[in-house]
């Protein structure tokens, strides 16, 4: 006998994470949400799909953090030549500071491409119920 079973988890993780609510959702105020750090994942929950969103993310993410490693060694735990003032990355490779900011722009673009899709077809399947 296991400790815990398949049931119980499940009700365990339903508890933590309840399911939304079947109401439609405002399209833009999910994608402007996305531009915060970590609504994301609450707009992706809001519409039933955060375990696709963060299988997804993780998928597209570990190749950027391994061009970063390749393409920058230098700049891994190197807080010598950095400092931030207020949003504005100062660093002596600038080449480094494209990267980091193309790669925000990709994720944050990613995240409101999604959930723009992903909330079109939320919508629709509530509408039908």
């Amino acid at each position: 006998m296991t400790l815990f079973n398949r049931a119980k988890i499940k009700m365990i993780i339903m508890r933590i994470f309840p399911r939304p609510k079947l109401t439609p959702v405002n399209i833009r105020k999910q994608m402007l949400l996305c531009l915060i750090p970590f609504m994301d994942c609450y707009v992706m929950w809001r519409i039933g799909k955060i375990r696709k969103y963060v299988l997804l993310s993780l998928l597209i993410s570990i190749p950027f953090i391994i061009a970063t490693n390749v393409l920058f060694p230098d700049n891994i735990n190197d807080t010598n030549e950095e400092v931030w003032l207020s949003f504005i990355f100062i660093h002596k490779d600038i080449n480094y500071v494209v990267y980091e900011i193309f790669s925000t722009a990709t994720a944050i673009l990613f995240a409101m491409f999604l959930a723009r899709r992903w909330s079109v077809q939320w919508n629709k399947s509530v509408a039908h119920e």
